[in-house]
């Protein structure tokens, strides 16, 4: 089998689902996977429009418990296939049949595994097929999930597959009830039931079936805490089962208490660290800063330690940030530093930054909801003296029930010079301030909004489709944000969301892209509304359609009873005539 580009080498793995091939990439000479699926799949002209649009939204995936898909295509003889990277390791269900894995080991692999399904759900993307041989462990422990999105090609088009084959792509011991009725009824709850069968599996050694026994009953090993967290996921009600898989990932990683974390790394984190707070993980590690999340010991209140050289800038904003509060503004609760360090405590958004989201484009009023909680962030440090300096997607965060906070404000960026990545989000020697705050938040607002960075050809900004087919409104502010010359910006914040509010106002639903997303308060996965816009007068129409109703009524009335209404009549003039007199 050739594929353009590629070298295959040897066919490694089969199954009713699909053939897995390791290759080369010739361009790069690099090991890859691939993945080719069943050719009757393409029985189905649907499929081939719907796998383009998945596998280009599963390709922008990008965490490191996520096998990345790095290309794809149809083949001559019409069989779709994903090229990803390949990764040298073992699935779960050779790790089980192994066992001994330490009871701290299990953990931090479920805790992976929620990392990685946490970050496609808040991108819109259910997995629909979490199991063992989906689950990968390298060399390192490092754990690999497989084949987000292949599920959903062969269960929304199933029909035309035999049930022998339905059974060897994801056998129904894995899938939620909700699934069984119904592959249109899955969601980021049918993730979370999976991987509670996944889990008691794990620890106890056999599948939990339609009514599990008491999995602490079968591995006296198994904590309360963790006992009850299983019995949640496999609830067969949906409402039942934990809000999100965030919830999940906290309740693992407060069982390992940093356990999983090597003794440098947890000396690293707990330097200049008061006692009373306990190690639960590392958020992230560089020569410039380190953040670490805790919980406090007494409270189980889980917090963020920030921890930057003296010479890294941020400080001073900080401790202004601490004496204030707002709404959209991360809440710090203290500041401290040393002769090598200064140390910021602050608040934990479970919900992630905006950077893990960007994979597509936003509903208009999911972005609406955006972009005014961070203007409104913005417009009031500035009002108190401090700009921002540094914003873009990784520091605007979520709360669980959906709101914003921004952070790290005064900290800088560092590109390395052997890295390929650019600074977008500020124009070069153009100094911290709050012109250069909003040109930073109209790049954001410009993802937010196509899924993709804004271009420029010849200095000039070169929208794309996508920008083009947003309101026009919408289009000005992006464009008057984005302008090369800071003088010819937004003076302020508040202005830009003075421009906003009208489309806030306005009731008419739009669906600016077929592959727009929308998240809940509970930041998960929602239908897009795909109804057709309504006029925005729409009231008008209602109002003659009542007048029209009206006099109709009164008309049949009039008709069939015509003494009665002349009786009215008479009372009514004699009432006006008292009142006058």
């Amino acid at each position: 089998m050739n594929f353009t580009g590629y070298q295959v080498d040897e066919q490694i793995g089969h199954g009713g689902m699909a053939t897995i091939y390791k290759g080369q990439q010739l361009s790069l000479q690099r090991p890859v996977a691939i993945k080719v699926l069943q050719k009757k799949l393409v029985k189905h002209q649907e499929i081939r429009t719907l796998f383009e649009r998945e596998s280009f939204i599963i390709a922008k995936l990008d965490h490191p418990n996520i096998i990345n898909v790095i290309d794809q295509g149809i083949t001559k003889n019409g069989q779709p296939y994903f090229v990803m990277n390949y990764v040298k390791g073992v699935d779960l269900d050779v790790v089980m049949r192994k066992g001994n894995v330490q009871m701290n080991a299990s953990l931090d692999l479920f805790a992976q595994v929620a990392k990685a399904l946490s970050y496609a759900h808040k991108n819109g993307i259910v997995h629909r097929d979490i199991k063992p041989s989906n689950i990968l462990l390298d060399g390192e422990g490092t754990v690999r999930i497989l084949d987000f999105g292949i599920a959903q090609l062969y269960r929304d088009f199933g029909q035309g597959i035999p049930n022998e084959d339905n059974m060897i792509m994801g056998t129904n011991s894995y899938l939620a009830p909700e699934m069984l009725e119904s592959a249109a009824n899955a969601t980021h709850k049918s993730d979370i039931y999976s991987l509670g069968v996944v889990m008691y599996q794990f620890y106890t050694g056999q599948l939990p079936g339609q009514n599990p026994v008491n999995p602490r009953y079968l591995n006296s090993s198994l904590s309360p805490t963790l006992t009850e967290l299983i019995l949640r996921c496999l609830a067969k009600a949906p409402k039942d089962r934990p809000d999100n898989v965030d919830e999940i990932k906290h309740c693992l990683l407060t069982e390992l208490k940093g356990k999983h974390l090597n003794e440098e790394q947890r000396k690293r984190a707990h330097s200049g660290v008061k006692k009373q707070f306990q190690l639960l993980d590392i958020i992230k590690e560089d020569l410039h800063s380190s953040v670490y999340l805790f919980s406090e010991k007494t409270t189980k209140k889980a917090i963020v330690i920030k921890k930057a050289p003296l010479a890294e800038k941020g400080y001073e904003q900080a401790k202004k940030l601490s004496q204030i509060r707002h709404r959209n503004i991360i809440d710090i609760y203290g500041t401290s530093k040393n002769d090598r360090v200064f140390i910021l405590v602050m608040e934990y958004c479970t919900g992630g930054t905006l950077a893990e989201r960007l994979t597509r484009p936003f509903a208009l009023n999911k972005f609406l909801s955006i972009a005014t909680d961070v203007c409104s962030a913005l417009a009031y440090t500035h009002d108190n003296g401090l700009v921002h300096g540094n914003l873009r997607p990784s520091n605007i965060l979520f709360q669980d029930n959906g709101v914003i906070k921004v952070s790290d404000f005064g900290f800088i960026r560092h590109y390395e010079q052997c890295s390929q990545e650019q600074n977008w989000y500020s124009i070069d020697n153009e100094d911290a301030s709050v012109s250069a705050d909003i040109y930073s938040a109209g790049v954001i607002f410009h993802q937010l909004l196509t899924a993709k960075l804004p271009q420029r050809k010849h200095l000039r900004f070169t929208p794309d489709e996508t920008f083009t087919n947003l309101p026009e409104g919408i289009q000005s502010v992006i464009k008057k944000m984005l302008s090369l010359d800071p003088q010819k910006r937004f003076r302020s914040f508040h202005d830009i969301n003075e421009e906003l509010e009208p489309f806030l106002d306005d009731e008419q639903t739009l669906v600016l892209d077929k592959n727009a997303i929308a998240f809940d308060s509970l930041n998960t996965p929602e239908e897009i509304d795909e109804r057709q816009p309504t006029s925005k007068n729409h009231p008008r129409y209602i109002l003659w359609l009542s007048l029209i109703a009206t006099s109709v009524f009164a008309t049949y009335f009039y008709v069939q009873y015509p003494e009665l209404i002349q009786k009215i009549t008479e009372s009514f003039i004699r009432l006006v005539s008292q009142l006058q007199d």
